[in-house]
């Protein structure tokens, strides 16, 4: 039987299991922000796991807004903010790549990037969107997941959502062992201290080992779940 691939393996995990290490029922997993979401795939695998979950899809790419509309703008439990989540509010500039996901706050060095993804297409285009910090939507609610994708963008997400960490329960994001091909893009140990101060433990990572960049889990407060039974 073939495995799957490390950093699959524990987007598996967070799409089937998250409750479980929360030691709390599926149906408990109430609110799930994706930051990055292109045209948010990952709701419906998510959905036959948490069925009384709702979604916060923040896309800010013109590219892919359309298509997150057309799947979602008619799904009462999926809302949709047209923003770039950053440390502060204004305008950016917003770098698309032609690889569908690949889209960044960051400016990226073409060449390594390229090279990082064994992708031939260079072109590259930008736009200028609207930058929101994270706690501006969640002043007064809570998060069960905040999943971010945001290539190399993940610091800024966090650090415009620090009051908002407080009450999230866990995080799922993309990481990089090593210096990736985004200009000041954040390494895993960086983003791992950062979140590490907030209450936050890394409880699993699964990494791509041709470019050594992956996905990682963090959960809140694990030592007051240890061992505990779920409800």
């Amino acid at each position: 039987m073939e495995l799957p691939k490390a950093y699959e393996a524990i987007q598996l995990e967070v799409e089937r299991r998250l409750h479980l290490y929360l030691h709390c029922d599926s149906k408990d997993i109430k609110r799930i922000a994706i930051v990055g979401a292109n045209t948010a795939d990952e709701i419906e695998r998510l959905a036959a796991s948490y069925p009384l979950a709702t979604y916060d899809c923040f896309e800010p790419s013109p590219r892919f807004i359309p298509e997150l509309r057309r799947k979602w703008q008619a799904d009462s439990k999926v809302t949709i903010h047209e923003v770039a989540l950053a440390r502060t509010k204004g305008k950016a500039r917003f770098y698309e790549l032609s690889m569908p996901g690949n889209g960044s706050l960051l400016a990226p060095n073409i060449d390594r990037w390229s090279t990082f993804n064994q992708w031939q297409d260079k072109s590259l285009e930008f736009f200028e969107v609207e930058t929101r910090p994270m706690d501006d939507f969640y002043q007064t609610s809570a998060l069960d997941l905040l999943w971010i994708d945001v290539q190399g963008a993940e610091l800024e997400v966090l650090s415009g959502g620090v009051e908002t960490l407080k009450k999230t329960k866990a995080v799922f994001m993309e990481v990089t062992l090593v210096p990736g091909p985004y200009q000041g893009g954040a390494l895993f140990a960086e983003l791992n201290a950062f979140i590490t101060r907030h209450g936050f433990t890394c409880c699993g990572i699964g990494i791509d080992p041709w470019n050594y960049t992956g996905m990682g889990l963090w959960i809140r407060e694990i030592e007051a779940k240890t061992c505990q039974t779920k409800g």
